[in-house]
């Protein structure tokens, strides 16, 4: 009886041994076999593409700003007044120019130079035109097209950067005269077929337009419009110059259609 029962333990411990290595010997073989498969599947990942962020960005076209004009107020030309002529005026320099006489004078011990304008048998005040000592190389007389109208301009100077110009009509049934406190110049800067007036005083450099907009003259303050340190009109290249602060690069911008494009820098 003992006999059989030892006979019958030996048997179970040697089943449960062989078990035992039954299972280490799958666990090893399971071991060995997961670094091949992941060595054979590499050959057959997908390989993501790259981000292409910077060079998407660098091949798209740069967008430029695009700024509608907007008119700070609107003027008029103004009649001229009649005016008489007095002793204390003496006449210092005579200018004719397109059937009128521009006269400049000086009144009594004044240095604060006037002129009037003699035009069909009338004299006409156009106010302060100059200062100190007379150089008629000082004044500017010209016939210019502007604003759809032909004016008779003339420049001076009131004060150190004090600049001065009159724009006069003839044409109407009493003259009328646009004034500006600034050196000007015609231009179609917005393309229209009509002269604006380019007034630039300052430095840095302060830029406004005189133009008709559904024929009343409109007035642009670049500056303001654009909250710029520097604005200058370039007439070689039609356009623009604008600095914005000190520190920030030059740019520039084209008046078309109402609108300040900015444009592409070389």
């Amino acid at each position: 009886m003992s006999l059989m029962r030892s006979i019958c333990m030996l048997s179970i411990t040697f089943i449960v041994l062989l078990a035992g290595c039954s299972m280490e010997g799958n666990t090893q073989m399971t071991n060995t076999q997961l670094p091949k498969l992941i060595a054979d599947d590499t050959s057959n990942q997908v390989e993501f593409e790259k981000p292409r962020i910077i060079d998407s960005m660098a091949e798209t076209d740069v967008t430029y700003d695009t700024i509608p004009i907007n008119y700070s107020k609107y003027i008029s030309a103004t009649e001229l007044p009649l005016i008489e002529l007095e002793e204390e005026m003496t006449p210092i320099i005579k200018q004719p120019i397109e059937n009128t006489v521009i006269v400049i004078y000086s009144w009594g011990e004044q240095l604060q130079l006037n002129a009037y304008m003699e035009y069909e048998n009338q004299t006409y005040d156009l106010g302060a035109i100059g200062y100190g000592k007379v150089n008629n190389r000082d004044y500017q007389y010209s016939v210019v097209e502007a604003l759809s109208t032909s004016w008779i301009k003339v420049s001076g100077s009131v004060g150190a950067n004090a600049h001065h110009t009159l724009y006069i009509n003839i044409s109407k049934e009493k003259p009328v005269a646009l004034t500006i406190s600034s050196p000007t110049k015609e231009f179609d800067v917005d393309g229209d077929g009509s002269n604006d007036i380019v007034a630039s005083v300052g430095s840095p450099t302060y830029t406004s337009i005189y133009t008709l907009n559904d024929q009343q003259i409109g007035v642009v303050n670049f500056n303001e419009l654009f909250n710029a340190f520097l604005v200058r009109y370039d007439d070689i290249q039609n356009n623009f110059v604008v600095q914005f602060e000190t520190a920030q690069p030059i740019t520039h911008w084209k008046l078309d259609d109402k609108s300040l494009i900015q444009m592409k820098e070389e």
